[in-house]
């Protein structure tokens, strides 16, 4: 997945389309129920602020906070709750929201019902997604309902520049902008 990562993120930085990489703080007191329900997470303080698992992957390409480039933190999987997230893609325009991310059946399916109750489109990246065995479930997760697509097929580097240059009659294609939950 770090491959494709790395394409897609020099292309949104080369293209200066806007990205927000989010990452997940459990600690208390936001924790809430999750340190009960996954006592994992409360005892050996994952995605705890100052342990090694609340930082970025090592292997992946890092944020450069910039105007294009935020970061946000975030205590649930929804990316939206209590988040200054709806108001960065407002200020950028954006209305498209493209996820990516390693927990497509928590984080990333959670985020994507949000953007779309709030009225963003929402595609999931098929070879960007994932959960931890692996194997991707954005055919499963949402993305049959037609307003959650994921991209099948056409290459993704034809997609961007076919989407970049002109209105796409097929959904998956549908991009403006893209949101990166790493999450």
């Amino acid at each position: 997945m770090v491959p494709r990562l790395t394409e897609l993120v020099d292309f949104a930085r080369k293209s200066r389309i806007p990205m927000i990489w989010t990452q997940s703080d459990h600690s208390p007191p936001y924790g809430g129920i999750m340190l009960k329900k996954f006592s994992v997470i409360a005892n050996q303080r994952i995605l705890w602020p100052g342990d090694v698992s609340f930082n970025f992957y090592a292997n992946m390409p890092q944020p450069h906070e910039s105007e294009l480039e935020h970061i946000i933190v975030k205590h649930k999987y929804d990316a939206f709750f209590e988040t200054p997230l709806d108001a960065v893609l407002r200020f950028h325009k954006v209305d498209t929201v493209i996820i990516s991310g390693t927990a497509t059946n928590a984080c990333c399916e959670s985020t994507a019902r949000s953007a779309f109750m709030r009225d963003y489109n929402v595609i999931f990246l098929s070879d960007l997604t994932g959960r931890r065995s692996g194997r991707c479930l954005c055919s499963r997760s949402g993305a049959r309902s037609s307003s959650m697509r994921a991209p099948s097929g056409e290459s993704r580097r034809s997609c961007w520049a076919h989407c970049r240059t002109r209105p796409c009659m097929r959904r998956p294609c549908e991009m403006s902008h893209y949101f990166l939950d790493v999450s």
